[in-house]
């Protein structure tokens, strides 16, 4: 496996450096040569340091991170949460072959209600995200959701090659929002 380390807002030193990539190489027996760890240091707020790891393999998506005042002490908790990322797609991926039969029933659409809004403060936006939709099935949404440990995914239908959104419910159920235009 191949490492990018990157620095924003953040120079990383050699220590840092050669510390991220002894510690990744536990992350190198699930992968090939060809994939590659892209990590970013980057300084949020005087002291606040973020490390995130992103590994793109074969579709499929696998990201972590961790914020904190030690840049050292995130090192070790991201690369145990991406390891257990691993080790999680991996057992599901394995007790789904092995059921070769993959039974799900896309749950249908819920109209969510729009809370009134009374003369309130409207929230602003604090932070951005920009993503490549990909195109997948809803088994595959609702794996990568599992994966990132997200509550929601965003992806294109191939159906009908519109952005369908899987999400998880206050009762640990599954969502699916397939727009209308």
């Amino acid at each position: 496996m191949k490492i990018d380390i990157v620095g924003k807002n953040y120079s990383v030193s050699d220590k840092l450096d050669t510390l991220i990539r002894k510690k990744a190489e536990r992350l190198d027996r699930f992968f090939t040569d060809d994939v590659t760890a892209r990590v970013v240091c980057k300084e949020e707020h005087k002291g606040r340091f973020t490390l995130e790891v992103t590994i793109f393999v074969n579709g499929t998506l696998i990201r972590s991170e961790e914020t904190s005042d030690n840049m050292y002490a995130n090192i070790d908790v991201v690369i145990p949460k991406i390891d257990r990322q691993i080790r999680k797609h991996r057992t599901k991926l394995n007790k789904q072959f092995k059921e070769s039969v993959f039974n799900f029933q896309a749950a249908e659409a819920e109209a969510i209600e729009m809370n009134d809004t009374k003369e309130e403060e409207i929230p602003t936006i604090v932070k951005t995200k920009r993503f490549e939709v990909m195109q997948m099935s809803v088994e595959e949404a609702i794996e990568q959701m599992d994966l990132l440990e997200n509550k929601f995914y965003v992806y294109l239908n191939p159906e009908d090659g519109k952005i369908n959104i899987v999400y998880k419910r206050y009762d640990d159920t599954i969502g699916l929002i397939v727009p209308q235009y």
